[in-house]
């Protein structure tokens, strides 16, 4: 583990960063939304294309932004959590979406198995459904072609279970699965997702 100075630091530079990321795409996203006008326009296909490409590309840069300042929030020990009663079935949805969103690959299906009635948990709604959200884009990236998302009661528990049929993580990775800026073999990213997930 981090000394408390150094993890103090991080979590100043991780907000920081998550910061300075929300100007540029606050103006960019203005000027997406400018551009709609004349991408609607018969004959505009082309522009139609390369505007739902670059809102995709500043959905994912929006989510880093987001990403990264939850991060700062438990680096810095500071996550303030709401607690209410909530469905958690009803949360899945919207946030099995978010990470479509953010991961968009057309040749993996999702496949969402919930209990016939509401399953009621006491959790802080938005930080759970960041969690479940990480989870899954994390599902998606690793699955071959299939991401089944399961909720069940289990007893006075909530079991949800995320599978992909991807490569299993292997003995060597799993004791770092859920640190932060651990060097992935498969991806170049942060190694936020799964330790975000965990923390929350």
């Amino acid at each position: 583990l981090a000394a408390p100075r150094d993890r103090a630091a991080l979590a100043q530079f991780l907000a920081s960063l998550s910061h300075d990321l929300r100007s540029p795409i606050s103006i960019v996203a203005q000027a997406l939304d400018e551009l709609h006008p004349d991408a609607a326009a018969p004959g505009a296909a082309d522009a139609r294309l390369l505007l739902a490409l670059a809102e995709r590309g500043l959905g994912r840069l929006g989510h880093l932004a987001r990403t990264l300042s939850l991060a700062a929030s438990l680096e810095a020990g500071a996550l303030e959590l709401d607690a209410r009663p909530l469905d958690l079935a009803a949360l899945l949805g919207p946030a099995i979406a978010a990470a479509s969103a953010v991961e968009p690959r057309r040749e993996v299906t999702i496949a969402l198995a919930l209990p016939a009635d509401p399953l009621l948990v006491r959790a802080d709604a938005g930080h759970l459904a960041a969690a479940v959200t990480e989870i899954v884009i994390n599902a998606i990236r690793h699955a071959h072609r299939h991401v089944s998302v399961a909720l069940e009661r289990a007893g006075e528990a909530a079991l949800l279970a995320v599978d992909d049929n991807g490569q299993d993580v292997s003995v060597d990775a799993r004791a770092s699965l859920y640190r932060r800026f651990v060097p992935r073999a498969a991806r170049s990213d942060l190694g936020l997702d799964l330790s975000i997930a965990h923390n929350v």
